[in-house]
């Protein structure tokens, strides 16, 4: 007490003053230190399920899950899931008040490319993976990344067909050229009437009566009459 009383003299009434009152902020404020400030919880769940759960930018697992011991206060939710986009919220966490969080996650869009088919001769039909598409020349879009196979036909000529790596955001280029399925060098002509027993005439000439196979016949155009006593030619 002494002491104190010579520090009184010392510094004056004032500066006592002011001794008091740090030694009372000092005291005040270790107290505050040892409260351990309210804690509260988090549910998540997404659709689909699975997703990684980021509480301000640190993983805290994966959906469904409750996460716990969470400070009261503003926090930041990220959910992540391959093949989907990103989900991001905030949350207002409240004393002893438990909070749920549901989230709808979208795929991510798929980025396509294109495929342009033309031929010779054109007009032919293009088919991708086995679906038709139309007739060359034709731009085929919006077609998913990968190896996709495209066949293109057309009467008389043989089909074609090939593999095509389609790109993002790229246009392949395909163009086939068709080859003339040959002509037989001759066929044959099945013919039957009724009544039967009729005359054949084939480009001017006799064949015998029907029914009859005429083989050995070029290829193109020709000229066939029927005739039979009694009924009208047939041409």
């Amino acid at each position: 007490m002494k002491n104190i009383k010579m520090i009184a003299k010392r510094i004056g009434s004032r500066g006592l003053i002011v001794v008091l009152l740090t030694c009372v902020c000092v005291l005040s404020t270790s107290s505050i230190a040892g409260v351990i400030l309210p804690r509260g919880s988090i549910s998540v769940t997404s659709s689909p399920s699975g997703a990684q759960i980021y509480l301000d930018n640190a993983y805290a697992g994966v959906t469904p899950l409750t996460v716990s011991n969470i400070p009261q206060g503003h926090h930041n939710i990220k959910l992540t899931l391959g093949g989907y986009q990103d989900w991001h919220t905030s949350i207002e966490l409240g004393y002893d008040e438990p909070a749920s969080i549901s989230a709808t996650l979208l795929p991510t869009p798929q980025r396509t490319g294109s495929i342009y088919a033309s031929s010779s001769p054109s007009g032919a039909c293009t088919y991708v993976d086995g679906s038709y598409m139309g007739r060359t020349p034709e731009s085929i879009d919006d077609l998913s990344t990968g190896a996709h196979t495209i066949k293109i036909t057309h009467d008389r000529y043989y089909d074609w067909s090939t593999s095509v790596d389609v790109s993002a955001d790229h246009t392949s280029y395909v163009s086939a050229s068709l080859t003339p399925v040959p002509y037989p060098s001759t066929g044959h002509v099945s013919i039957t009437s009724s009544p039967s027993g009729a005359y054949i005439h084939l480009d001017g000439a006799s064949k015998g009566r029907t029914p009859k196979t005429l083989s050995r016949v070029a290829p193109g155009n020709h000229l066939l009459e029927l005739e039979h006593s009694g009924y009208q030619d047939w041409t």
